[in-house]
């Protein structure tokens, strides 16, 4: 039986591909901040 607050593993590592694509040297993480500000917009 899966518990409520268990982790999604294939999702857990797409998102991680999804951002690790995302150009964000330091100083410069102006792209993923917005993709993950989006993100959790979504998620309300």
């Amino acid at each position: 039986m899966l518990q409520a607050n268990a982790v999604n593993h294939d999702r857990m590592v797409k998102t991680f591909m999804d951002l690790v694509v995302i150009d964000s040297p330091s100083g410069q993480e102006e792209a993923i901040g917005r993709e993950l500000s989006k993100r959790l917009r979504d998620l309300g």
